[in-house]
């Protein structure tokens, strides 16, 4: 069955451990769940950087004593996201583009807004950022190295 799944990219600042941005991308897919987790999986390697970047809801906040910071702190991603993905899925659905339904007698055609469905498939995958704006991944050993490396620079 056809249906639309997706990736989910949470950029993170190396040096603070908060993300404030994030990538989005639905795709439509068939077969089963798992191959399609599968194939999320590879795409989360490298098709981040085919995306628009998103900022992270306003209400996502970081309260230090004296300063406030709009992001998610690394440790608390999971759980905000899981509580609510749908803030997220909104950002989403409003990418995708209308589609067409043909009038098989001739009349006119009609545009109907595509919908995420509940409960979707999906993948999410954490991105380290430096203060350069290179990014990676943090999916491979390679690249968890290139973080470690990255923090002790900094």
């Amino acid at each position: 069955m056809k249906e639309l799944v997706l990736n989910f990219w949470f950029i993170v600042d190396i040096g603070t451990d908060i993300c404030q941005d994030f990538y989005v991308k639905v795709y439509q897919m068939d077969g089963e769940d798992e191959l399609k987790f599968q194939l999320l999986k590879i795409l989360a390697e490298t098709d981040y950087v085919t995306c628009e970047r998103k900022s992270i809801p306003d209400n996502f906040k970081v309260i230090y004593p004296n300063r406030e910071i709009k992001g998610i702190p690394i440790n608390k991603l999971n759980e905000l996201f899981e509580g609510r993905m749908e803030q997220f899925i909104q950002v989403a659905e409003l990418g995708l583009p209308k589609l067409l339904k043909f009038d098989p007698y001739g009349g006119k055609h009609q545009a109907i807004k595509q919908e995420i469905p509940q409960n979707p498939l999906f993948v999410q995958t954490i991105i380290f950022e430096n203060e350069f704006g290179e990014q990676r991944p943090f999916t491979t050993e390679e690249n968890q190295a290139w973080v470690e490396l990255e923090r002790f620079r900094i």
